[in-house]
C-alpha cells in the first residue's frame, strides 16, 4: 500500500513572519495546493492520502484567512484524513464531507505537549483502505518517558536551551 503525506504551509506566513526568514518562498492558497498535490500523488499511485497542514479549523474569530482545514476537507476530493496544526485546540472532527460525500476526519493536538492526535489507517485483507479512525490522546504522567528517545533528542534540547538562554542586551 502506498501512503502519501502532503505537507501544506499556511498562506498567511508573510503576515506575521520576517521576510528574511522566508526569502525565495511563495505561499499559495491551501485549497488550490491540496487539489494540485492530491491529483499528483494519486496519479503516481497513492492508495491513501493524508494532508498535514499548518492550519486550523476556521472560526468567526479569525482575523486573517489562516485557518482553512474545513475548506480543504469539503472542497478537495481524494483526501483520507487531515492532520492540522495551528490553533493548538484539541480537534477530532468527523463531520466534514468531501465533494463526493465521504467523511474526511480532521485532527489537531493541543499545545504544550499535553496531547497528540492519532490517525489509524485500516487496511482490509486485499490491501485496500477500509477506513480511517482517529482519536486524541492526552499526554500525562501515566505515559512513561522513552529513554532511547530522550537520549536521541538530548543534544538538540541542550542546544535549544543554550540558545534561548542567550542574553540579548
Amino acid at each position: 500500500i502506498k501512503v502519501a503525506v502532503i505537507g501544506l504551509e499556511n498562506k498567511c506566513v508573510p503576515s506575521w513572519e520576517d521576510k528574511k526568514h522566508y526569502e525565495g518562498l511563495q505561499f499559495n492558497d491551501l485549497v488550490d495546493e491540496a487539489k494540485k498535490w492530491v491529483k499528483e500523488v494519486k496519479d503516481k499511485g497513492a492508495d491513501v492520502v493524508i494532508v498535514s497542514a499548518h492550519s486550523g479549523q476556521e472560526s468567526n474569530a479569525d482575523v486573517l484567512p489562516e485557518n482553512e482545514v474545513n475548506a480543504i476537507a469539503t472542497q478537495v476530493s481524494g483526501i483520507d484524513a487531515i492532520i492540522a496544526g495551528h490553533t493548538h485546540l484539541k480537534v477530532n472532527d468527523l463531520t466534514k464531507k468531501n465533494p463526493e460525500g465521504k467523511i474526511v476526519p480532521i485532527v489537531e493536538s493541543t499545545n504544550g505537549a499535553t496531547g497528540i492526535a492519532q490517525v489509524d489507517i485500516n487496511i482490509d485483507s486485499s490491501g485496500k483502505l477500509s477506513g480511517v479512525s482517529t482519536k486524541n490522546v492526552t499526554i500525562d504522567n501515566s505515559i512513561a518517558d522513552d529513554q532511547e528517545i530522550l537520549d536521541l533528542i538530548k543534544p538538540y534540547q541542550d542546544a535549544t536551551v543554550k540558545y534561548v538562554d542567550t542574553k540579548i542586551g
